[in-house]
């Protein structure tokens, strides 16, 4: 699934109609990212997480969680949904 994929189905869920989405270049999102996490609170956007998602790919496909973990595998969707706004 891509970001956008992803962040359209999370703008479904929450009801979100009308709001513009702005592609921003990952080394403009680096220097963002370099600044924000040295503020006070919790600021979702550090360099750890850059890394992560520039891997592409970081989901598992073998049920070795839900063994370990016991929790039952829950539709994204479904999981949106579930979230409160």
């Amino acid at each position: 699934m891509s970001w956008n994929e992803f962040w359209q189905r999370l703008r479904n869920s929450l009801g979100i109609k009308r709001r513009p989405s702005v592609h921003v270049p990952i080394g403009l999102m680096r220097v963002n990212a370099l600044v924000t996490e040295r503020l006070p609170g919790n600021i979702p956007l550090t360099r750890d997480l850059l890394k992560m998602l520039e891997h592409g790919d970081n989901v598992v496909s073998n049920d070795d969680a839900v063994q370990t973990f016991q929790l039952p595998l829950v539709p994204l969707d479904e999981q949106l949904r579930r979230h409160p706004a």
